[in-house]
C-alpha cells in the first residue's frame, strides 16, 4: 500500500516515465526537473519510514506483562488506552514529593479479560535541564489484574518532541520500572503511593527518586529507586502551563494527573482516588483545585499524554457535585454516563 502511494505521488509530481530520462546536469544550474527528482526521493523516504519503524511503535506507556526493571528500547507513538483523570488546576509548582491514595471500591473480575486490567494512579512531569524537547514522565500506579492480585508499579519515562534536538521524530523510552505484587483480602482497602525526590550520595544531582506504598497494617515500604543522570531537573512540575503549540488541543499541558485506565473499556467498576497531595515547604498539602481531563486531552507535554482516548461511560463524584464528600476525594464509576473535560471536582 505504501509503495502504491509512493508510485502515485511520483507520477503526479514527475509526470509519466518518459519524462524521467536522465540527462547529465553537472555543468548547468539546478533546474525544475532536479527539484522534482529530489521531491520524489523525499516522498519515497517518508512513505517507507512508517513500515520500517512499525516494530518500534508501542500502543501504550502504562503497563506490559513482560516489563522488566531495566531500561527499555525507544518506542514511537502515543498510548491508546481509554483514560480519564483529574488534574491539578493551578499555576506551576516545582516540588519534591507527591502522594495519592487509591481504592478499587467495586470491580467485577469476571469482566476483566485475561489480558485486561484496571489501573488507577498518578503521573507527573519533570524537565531536562539542557535539551529543549527532552523531558521525563513519572508514574505510580496500582493495577488490578484478573486473578485479583494488585500490581503496585513505579516507572520513569524519557520522551522527546519532534524537533531538531530529538532527531526530527518524537520518541519515548522506559528508563526504569519497579513493581511489587499484592494479594489483598479486601480489594477496596486503600493503597497509598508516594514518589519522592530524596537525598542521595550516589547521584550526580545529590538526589534520587524513590517510590513507596502503604496499605492496611503495612507501614510505608520503599519498592523502587532510580538515580537519574546529570541532565535531570531534580524536582516534579505540577499545575497547568499554557502553550500556543498546536499539538495541544486545549492549549495547555497538565503536569500532574490522577486517574483511571484499562487496556480496553470494561464495565462494572468504581474506584476512589484519595487526597492527591504534594510536599511544599516541608509540609504535605492536598491539592486545592482539581478538574477532569479525558484521555485524548491528557497531555503532560507537547507531544505526549498519559491517556490515549476518552473513557466512555465513566462518571465522577466529588465535592463540587456532592458536598458530603470531603475535599480531595474523587470517585470514578462506570455508569454509562458522560463526563466532560474541565468538569470541576473541588
Amino acid at each position: 500500500m505504501w509503495a502504491l502511494f509512493a508510485l502515485l505521488g511520483g507520477l503526479l509530481e514527475l509526470g509519466s516515465p518518459r519524462k524521467l530520462a536522465w540527462k547529465p546536469s553537472w555543468n548547468r544550474r539546478i533546474g525544475l526537473e532536479d527539484v522534482r527528482r529530489f521531491a520524489i526521493a523525499v516522498v519515497i523516504v517518508v512513505c517507507l519510514w512508517a513500515p520500517i519503524a512499525y516494530s518500534f511503535w508501542a500502543p501504550s506507556v502504562l503497563y506490559a506483562s513482560s516489563i522488566s526493571p531495566g531500561p527499555g528500547d525507544p518506542t514511537l507513538g502515543l498510548p491508546s488506552y481509554p483514560y480519564v483523570a483529574g488534574f491539578y488546576n493551578s499555576t506551576q509548582y516545582r516540588i519534591c514529593c507527591l502522594e495519592i491514595g487509591v481504592s478499587f471500591a467495586k470491580a467485577n473480575l469476571a469482566l476483566l479479560a485475561p489480558e485486561n486490567f484496571l489501573m488507577e494512579g498518578m503521573g507527573v512531569q519533570s524537565p531536562n535541564c539542557c535539551i529543549d524537547g527532552w523531558d521525563f514522565g513519572w508514574r505510580a500506579d496500582a493495577f488490578l489484574m484478573p486473578d485479583s492480585s494488585v500490581v503496585v508499579s513505579g516507572s520513569a519515562w524519557g520522551t522527546c518532541d519532534s524537533n531538531a534536538n530529538c532527531g526530527g521524530i518524537f520518541w519515548q523510552y522506559l528508563r526504569y520500572h519497579a513493581q511489587i505484587v499484592l494479594y489483598p483480602t479486601n480489594l477496596s482497602s486503600p493503597i497509598f503511593l508516594r514518589m519522592m525526590w530524596e537525598l542521595s550520595t550516589i547521584s550526580p544531582l545529590n538526589s534520587q527518586v524513590n517510590w513507596y506504598y502503604n496499605t492496611t497494617s503495612v507501614p510505608w515500604q520503599r519498592f523502587g529507586s532510580f538515580v537519574p543522570d546529570f541532565r535531570e531537573g531534580p524536582y516534579f512540575d505540577i499545575g497547568v502551563v499554557g502553550t500556543a503549540d498546536t499539538n495541544l488541543p486545549q492549549g495547555a499541558a497538565y503536569f500532574y494527573q490522577f486517574g483511571v485506565a484499562s487496556k480496553i473499556p470494561v464495565q462494572g467498576w468504581s474506584v476512589l482516588l484519595l487526597f492527591p497531595s504534594f510536599q511544599h515547604q516541608g509540609s504535605w498539602r492536598v491539592m486545592e483545585r482539581a478538574n477532569i481531563i479525558q484521555g485524548d486531552y491528557s497531555y503532560w507535554k507537547v507531544a505526549y499524554r498519559w491517556g490515549g482516548r476518552p473513557y466512555p461511560g465513566v462518571t465522577a463524584q466529588a465535592n463540587a457535585m456532592d458536598t458530603s464528600l470531603k475535599l480531595g476525594i474523587l470517585k470514578l464509576s462506570y455508569t454509562g454516563g458522560v463526563l466532560k473535560n474541565n468538569t470541576p471536582l473541588w
